[in-house]
C-alpha cells in the first residue's frame, strides 16, 4: 500500500456524533432551494446579535482574507451563539455559494455540522468577555 493510500479505520464515537448532528442538518433534497434575493435581505437584516462580518458573509461578500470554509465556519459559529438553528441552513449554504455544487455543499454542510456540535459563544459575547478578562488582567 502506498503512501498515499489510507488504510480504512472503524468511525470512533465522535466520528458518530458528527455524523449523528450532520443527518439532523441536512433537510430532504426536495426542499433545498436557493433563497429569493429578497427573502434573504429580509432574513438577513432581521437578524438579531449577529456581526456585520457574519451578515456580509450571508449576503455572499465573504472576507478574501480568510479561507472559505473559516468564514463559513465563523459565521456558522455566530449564528448558532445567537440561538438560531437549522431554519437558517439556507443562508449559510447560500455564503458558501453551495446551492448548485454537490461536492461543496457536502464540505459545506459537515463544516456547519461541526460548528453547531457543541454550545457556541455568539462572536459579540465572545469578544466582550474576552475584553473583560484583559481588563482584569491589565489594570
Amino acid at each position: 500500500m502506498s503512501k498515499r493510500e489510507k488504510k480504512p479505520r472503524t468511525p470512533t464515537a465522535e466520528d458518530l456524533a458528527k455524523a449523528a448532528q450532520l443527518e439532523k442538518l441536512i433537510p430532504p433534497a426536495n426542499s433545498m432551494e436557493p433563497p429569493l434575493p429578497f427573502e434573504l435581505s429580509a432574513h438577513i437584516r432581521h437578524l438579531d446579535g449577529v456581526t456585520l462580518r457574519t451578515r456580509e458573509y450571508l449576503s455572499g461578500m465573504p472576507r478574501i482574507d480568510m479561507h472559505p470554509l473559516q468564514s463559513l465556519f465563523l459565521a456558522a459559529t455566530d449564528l448558532h451563539g445567537n440561538g438560531y438553528a437549522e431554519e437558517i441552513l439556507g443562508l449559510l449554504i447560500h455564503g458558501a455559494k453551495a446551492w448548485d455544487d454537490p461536492e461543496r455543499l457536502d464540505v459545506a454542510l459537515r463544516c456547519i455540522a461541526s460548528a453547531y456540535s457543541k454550545p457556541r459563544l455568539s462572536h459579540r459575547k465572545f469578544m466582550q468577555e474576552r475584553d473583560e478578562a484583559n481588563t482584569r488582567n491589565n489594570p
